[in-house]
């Protein structure tokens, strides 16, 4: 059982019970986010095609935060040679792990 959801702009396949990592997400850990946004939907031999979104009484999503990270601070330098230019700058990325229970 899979289902393809729309997320912060972005398209993701999840699978039930399967934790799975994403882009940042302004929640706390431990908290439940609802998904709406559902693309498609399989289960068993049955395939659920929305346009563009599923009805919310076919299948509900339901998630919870497991926990946030960031990675190590990529730091990023630009110089024009003979120009005097330099510009550096830093970047930390960030991902939330979240884990679906389809209802």
């Amino acid at each position: 059982m899979y289902a393809i959801i729309q997320l912060n702009g972005g398209q993701l396949w999840i699978e039930n019970n399967i934790v799975f990592k994403f882009e940042k997400i302004n929640e706390f850990e431990g908290s439940f986010i609802s998904l709406n946004k559902i693309l498609l939907f399989q289960k068993k031999s049955s395939i659920y095609i929305g346009q563009p979104f599923l009805q919310p009484n076919i299948l509900k999503i339901l998630c919870i935060v497991m926990k946030k990270i960031t990675l190590n601070k990529i730091q990023i330098y630009k110089m024009k040679a003979k120009k005097k230019y330099r510009k550096k700058k830093g970047y930390t990325h960030c991902f939330t792990y979240l884990f679906p229970i389809f209802y």
